[in-house]
């Protein structure tokens, strides 16, 4: 079954570039129109008289069949649409494109470019080399509990060097225990789940975020395998997840491609902030809290964000206009982890202010 998290960031990603190349225009995310559910909504006026675009998005792993462009053809005349669109991110099926012609539906491949922007940065890709690439990292508790680590932004990088595990009066962290492994996790042929027993006493100790469960470990559980990466060199230090890749938009069937920077879409085009909620910059994994709004000027505490593999927090002023540009939480386990964060912080800054 899909991870509806993940057809939902793109509904809504299909909803932020046609915020960004419809100026003017309203559009919606998932609405119904004569009780039939449309993924993206958009209504526009041109003279005296208002359009209806409507939007379905399919974030397949295959190409769409036919059968859906049939099915979604139908859906447009029941509902009296004037314009009707289909997104994908892998493309259609033969036979497709011919179907959706004769309708005058619009189909569109919404794939990433991964032609990295690193001009900004003064950077260059300058060849490749065999890395040890770890994809994901759990800890097995004694009790047969697996809890994997965040893998968002850098996250897996902070908790990787902040995780302590003890053994008596051993301690090491976590990337230590990775990198005495490295031959272990490059001997396999491929990207494979690989078991690292502890010692029997083993147990985690830090960090006391109350993210991670401090408690007796018996593996740890590597996602690892050999791989090419490419080096990328430069006069500055700085995050390589910054390098969002761009969203390139083509039409099937005119061939007509159109490119945006993901870091400027407006992913938070109906947000509307308040004061005790969070927010996230959905390009770049980063996390708000609104303290206060006033003369158009909010104020937010930064409660997340991976920076170098450590945890960068502060307080900072920004005009409301660029609220679009975040979207509001409602995860209740990401709400849970935020607060937890933002409880801390405020603890350290109330420290710091009384010296």
């Amino acid at each position: 079954m899909a991870d509806p998290r993940k057809w939902k960031e793109f509904e809504r990603l299909v909803a932020a570039i046609h915020a960004a190349a419809d100026q003017g225009a309203h559009v919606q995310w998932d609405q119904k129109i004569r009780g039939r559910q449309f993924d993206v909504v958009i209504q526009f006026k041109k003279g005296m008289y208002e359009y209806t675009t409507a939007i379905e998005c399919k974030n397949y792993s295959s190409p769409v069949p036919v059968e859906k462009v049939d099915a979604f053809i139908t859906k447009c005349h029941d509902c009296g649409i004037n314009y009707g669109v289909l997104a994908s991110s892998s493309g259609f099926q033969e036979g497709a494109t011919n179907v959706a012609e004769r309708h005058h539906i619009t189909l569109l491949h919404i794939t990433e470019n991964h032609e990295l922007p690193l001009l900004p940065y003064g950077a260059k890709l300058d060849g490749e080399i065999d890395v040890l690439h770890i994809e994901k990292v759990s800890l097995k508790y004694h009790d047969g509990v697996i809890l994997s680590l965040p893998e968002e932004a850098n996250a897996l990088t902070y908790y990787v060097n902040h995780i302590i595990i003890s053994n008596g009066g051993d301690s090491l962290t976590l990337d230590a225990i990775l990198t005495e492994n490295t031959e272990k996790l490059l001997s396999a042929k491929k990207i494979l789940p690989q078991t690292i027993l502890c010692p029997a006493n083993a147990k985690i100790v830090a960090p006391s975020d109350g993210e991670i469960r401090l408690d007796k470990v018996a593996a740890i559980i590597v996602d690892a395998g050999p791989s090419r990466a490419r080096v990328l060199k430069g006069p500055y230090m700085f995050e390589p997840y910054l390098l969002t890749p761009d969203i390139t938009v083509k039409n099937v069937r005119s061939g007509e491609e159109q490119t945006f920077s993901q870091v400027d879409l407006p992913h938070g085009f109906d947000t509307k902030v308040e004061v005790g909620k969070f927010y996230e910059n959905k390009a770049l994994a980063i996390f708000y809290y609104c303290k206060a709004i006033e003369g158009g000027i909010v104020s937010w505490a930064l409660v997340e964000s991976y920076q170098l593999g450590n945890l960068l927090q502060a307080s900072l002023k920004q005009e409301i206009k660029y609220a679009k540009y975040y979207v509001e939480v409602t995860d209740s386990k990401v709400l849970k982890r935020l607060r937890n964060r933002l409880t801390k912080y405020e603890e350290r800054l109330a420290r710091e202010a009384t010296g």
